[in-house]
């Protein structure tokens, strides 16, 4: 198992959490992600948003990195309302 690397279900995860943090911009005002930089020959923990290596060929944007990027590219113009008819799922 890679534990490097972000998998892509986490980044479906931040994406979605992403989504509520625009659908409640009154209460959440910044976002980061943390931690930012891993280099591949020495890490304390992971994953990271971008690692890399000595040599410039050997970076690797995450999934998380990518997840991100589409979220700053492609802005919602629309607001679509949700209703929850089943269960005790409250939106944020």
């Amino acid at each position: 198992m890679n534990t490097t690397s972000p998998w892509l279900v986490a980044a479906i995860r931040e994406a979605i959490f992403a989504l509520a943090m625009e659908r409640n911009p009154n209460i959440i005002t910044l976002f980061s992600y943390a931690p930012l930089f891993q280099i591949f020959n020495s890490y304390q923990w992971a994953p990271d948003f971008i690692g890399f290596t000595v040599d410039p060929n050997g970076t690797v944007l995450s999934t998380s990195y990518y997840q991100q990027q589409i979220f700053s590219q492609y802005h919602g113009a629309e607001m679509l309302p949700v209703v929850n008819t089943q269960g005790d799922f409250n939106l944020v």
